[in-house]
Order: structure tokens, then C-alpha cells, then sequence
């Protein structure tokens, strides 16, 4: 029986995972570049918290507007297969409203946060 390779645990390497390593590895400067932004938005969140909590406003509104939508093409969907579809489109019109007043009002949503 051939010996396989092993790790100090004893057990055999996954080639996905190797692969994954080998990639990450050559693209090292994206992770380090992710951290950088995470440390300049942190700096940012501790020294001016009202442009923090406005940029979370933002990407919160158009989280649910992209959410609406998505909930509205699923709702689609499911009626061309004959599916329930009522509570995707409820779904889909409430998060689309709620990121537009995320947009327009976001005052109170920082309120509602």
C-alpha cells in the first residue's frame, strides 16, 4: 500500500484546500488590502461616529432595495412554476420601501438602528 502524505495530526491534506492556500497566497495583497480598509474604517467609526453610522445607514438601504428586488424575482419565479408567490412579493415591496426611506430619511433610520 503506497504511503500518503500526512499532516502533523495524521491526516491527509485535502487538494482543495492546498489549492485554496495556493491562491491565497498569490493574491496575498487583496486580503492585505481588505485589512487596511478595515482599519481605516474602524479609525473612522472611533474618530467621527456620525459618518460611520451614515455609511452603515447607506449600505443598509441599499441592502434592501437589492433584497426587494431579489424578493420580487423570486416571487416571479415561483408563480411561472405555479408556487407560492403572496409573501416573496409582500417581501419584496416591504424591504424596497424600507431601503428608499433608509435613502430619504436617514435620520430615522439611524434612529430605528
Amino acid at each position: 500500500m503506497p504511503s500518503m502524505k500526512s499532516d502533523a495530526f495524521g491526516q491527509t491534506p485535502n487538494p482543495r484546500f492546498e489549492e485554496m492556500g495556493r491562491i491565497l497566497a498569490t493574491n496575498w495583497w487583496a486580503i492585505a488590502l481588505r485589512g487596511v480598509f478595515a482599519i481605516i474604517f474602524g479609525f473612522v467609526a472611533l474618530f467621527m461616529p456620525a459618518v460611520a453610522i451614515l455609511s452603515l445607514v447607506f449600505v443598509a438601504g441599499a441592502y434592501l432595495l437589492m433584497e426587494g428586488v431579489f424578493g420580487i424575482v423570486s416571487a416571479w419565479r415561483a408563480a411561472q412554476h405555479h408556487k407560492r408567490w403572496g409573501w416573496l412579493t409582500f417581501e419584496g415591496i416591504l424591504n424596497i420601501l424600507a431601503g428608499l426611506f433608509a435613502f430619504f430619511w436617514p435620520g430615522w433610520t439611524v434612529v430605528a438602528f
